[in-house]
């Protein structure tokens, strides 16, 4: 342990420099942001705090992971890292209006930090990769603070969870699920709203403080992949490759910006390859932080049992024979860190091993959502209902939607037939040399562990496909981690190379230092990046999106229309129960900026008539509806003796309800689940 710490200390005065500036900066940028939030000046103090621990995260990261940061060009490095110090200007113009001066400040900052960081190292190829990755953070961190994304129903989950979550534990003012009677949020585990908690609850950023938090984890992303390509695949390409396809992918993109999960999903999976990859010498430290990384992945979204749970397989079948059960055990004690507590609420709560608001839906006829309602005479068309035809919805609806939405929004095809070009050219070319095999035997590893990425993500896309999910942001993690491992496979191919003998015979050997002088490489990681820059680019419309304002303060505070609708609402009644059909996010948005309970609209089937009837009388039991008038039911409307007291602006009307003779006498959901 002393050991531990006396390598953190700094050796010279220019590196306690950097010390001090790493520590600062995240400071500067966070409490510069108070210059929109209408109660920033309470928030200042908390902000400067949250940033310090941000800066001796990120000194950590980078003293563990790439330690050749800390050495030479002090002074351009602190300078480099003290810039957004600049930002503290926005108490004194109003940068609303200035955003090109808030992008000159970030050009600036990353130009610094190019020339302070990368410099000094003299691999060519290191080079390279680095300036594509900084010019790519560059553009994904503008893309966030600069580009107008509306926040979807998911965002306002995170947030109304993480907002209560130091105010009444895990309760959530909208109700966004109907498979369990409960108060409790059980649509996302703790991980990401935890976080959007403690960066709320110090910035008063509200639904921002997610915006935020994706950002710091991309950036982290990126300095964990190019650990991992460089400790593992001995070559910064592949980590390239794979950060440019992250952050230039508009779904990536788009979750960072609307504050979602799965930045922080990727990250934690990132964690368990960098150290899974030490199979089959995989020492303790290693299995417990790769089971910590798998667990902390599956409570940051549960599409990661997949991944987790085969590379439970992993750790068994590849360690060396004798420490496999050793190996197993502690990499399931690191799973258990992160996902116990879950396991404990969930049973403690709802009697369970695992609440998840999508359980059971892989058994459904077609694709499923958490606000499903089936009434109690209705029979659900499932497996157990016609199995032939919940097998033909499988492979005709299920698979028809989920592969329409990865190949047009999620991997550009053009890059992957030029990966594909190139390996087969080497490879031909290896095979007439003779050293295919020799090849084969010398990359066993490598060769091993990219199949195995190849299956379990497989396995993790046939996960998705049966659940029915078809949105391609699911898939993101497994084209980022596919391009890393097939790059790397890529450029050992690449690397090797006959050996200069004399004699009979050939020997060959793996050289990357020849790759940063190969003009097949270069070229081809070119026109990858370029493929995969303009592929983003025609897919989503960045231009048309562009806003001058980072942040609306109508968000660090409340929404027009939701003040308005919430006047409606309690005239009456100081804390009534809403029922509110809108359209997208705004069900989700009325009940976290309001505190008052609200209920979003249950999917129903359209041969089950009765069943949002029955739901209304039995669970929801409403003081108000808010919904379009051209979408109100004559039925509902009737049974309930629905009276109007407010319309805003003619899209939304506030309904009082004066009838409420057919509620039940006790909540009760049905079916009893």
């Amino acid at each position: 342990m002393n050991g531990f710490f006396s390598r953190l200390l700094p050796k010279s005065r220019g590196e306690l420099a950097i010390y001090i500036a790493m520590l600062l900066m995240p400071s500067f940028v966070l409490v510069s942001f108070q210059a929109y939030n209408p109660a920033g000046g309470s928030y200042i103090f908390s902000s400067a705090l949250l940033g310090i621990a941000l800066g001796a995260v990120c000194l950590l990261l980078c003293k563990s992971l790439v330690p050749s940061v800390f050495r030479g060009n002090y002074i351009l490095k602190t300078v480099a890292l003290l810039s957004p110090a600049a930002l503290l200007l926005s108490f004194g113009v109003d940068l609303h209006q200035s955003t090109v001066l808030y992008m000159i400040i970030f050009l600036a900052f990353f130009a610094l930090v190019y020339i302070g960081f990368v410099f000094p190292i003299r691999d060519i190829s290191r080079h390279i990769c680095a300036v594509v990755i900084l010019v790519m953070a560059l553009f994904a961190v503008e893309y966030s603070l600069c580009v107008y994304d509306l926040y979807s129903p998911d965002s306002f989950s995170y947030f109304d969870i993480g907002k209560n979550l130091f105010h009444g534990f895990y309760s959530v003012d909208t109700i966004r699920q109907y498979i369990v009677d409960t108060d409790l949020g059980i649509s996302f585990p703790y991980l990401y709203p935890s976080l959007v908690a403690i960066v709320c609850e110090t910035t008063g950023l509200q639904i921002y403080s997610g915006t935020v938090i994706n950002i710091v984890i991309a950036c982290t992303t990126c300095l964990l992949l190019w650990k991992i390509s460089v400790k593992h695949f001995k070559t910064p390409y592949p980590a390239a490759l794979a950060a440019i396809y992250m952050l230039s992918n508009d779904q990536y993109l788009n979750e960072m910006r609307v504050a979602r999960s799965v930045p922080l999903t990727i990250l934690c999976v990132c964690v368990l390859v960098y150290y899974i990859l030490d199979l089959p010498n995989l020492k303790t430290k290693g299995a417990v932080l790769a089971g910590v990384g798998a667990g902390a992945a599956i409570v940051c979204r549960f599409d990661a049992l997949a991944v987790a749970g085969l590379c439970l397989v992993a750790v068994f079948v590849f360690s060396k024979k004798g420490g496999r059960i050793k190996n197993t055990a502690k990499y399931t004690g690191g799973l258990l860190i992160p996902t116990l507590p879950w396991i404990l609420f969930s049973l403690i709560n709802f009697g369970k091993l695992w609440i998840s608001d999508n359980g059971g839906t892989m058994w459904l006829m077609t694709p499923s959502i958490p606000q499903r309602y089936y009434s109690s005479g209705y029979v659900v068309p499932s497996i157990f209902t016609d199995f032939g035809e919940w097998l033909r919805c499988l492979f005709v609806y299920k698979f028809n939607w989920i592969w329409s939405s990865i190949t047009k929004s999620c991997i550009p095809v053009a890059v992957l037939i030029i990966l594909l070009a190139w390996a087969v050219v080497v490879l031909v070319r290896l095979g007439f040399r003779g050293g295919f095999k020799n090849y084969l035997h010398s990359n066993k590893r490598l060769l091993i562990s990219a199949g195995a990425c190849l299956l379990i993500y497989a396995a993790k896309f046939c996960e998705i496909w049966i659940v029915g999910f078809s949105d391609a942001r699911y898939h993101c993690e497994s084209f980022i981690m596919i391009i890393l491992f097939l790059s790397a496979v890529v450029c050992s191919i690449a690397a090797f190379s006959r050996a200069n003998t004399r004699g009979k015979g050939a020997e060959f050997k793996i050289d990357y230092s020849r790759l940063s002088r190969s003009i097949l490489t270069c070229v081809s990681t070119a026109a990858v990046c370029v493929l995969m820059i303009v592929f983003s680019v025609s897919e989503n419309k960045y231009l048309d999106r562009y806003t001058p304002n980072i942040m609306l303060e109508s968000y660090l505070t409340k929404p027009a229309s939701v003040v308005e609708l919430e006047k409606a609402v309690t005239q009456k009644i100081s804390d009534p129960i809403v029922f509110f059909c809108g359209d997208d996010g705004d069900p989700f948005t009325f009940g976290p900026y309001t505190g008052l309970r609200t209920y979003t609209p249950p999917k129903t089937r359209m041969g089950d008539t009765s069943a949002l009837l029955e739901i209304t009388d039995n669970y929801i039991m409403p003081d108000y509806v808010i919904c379009k008038p051209s979408n109100l039911r004559t039925d509902f409307s009737a049974r309930y003796g629905l009276k109007e007291v407010y319309n805003y602006y003619d899209y939304y009307s506030v309904y009082e309800v004066t009838d409420k003779s057919t509620f039940a006498a006790e909540k009760k959901l049905f079916p009893i689940k």
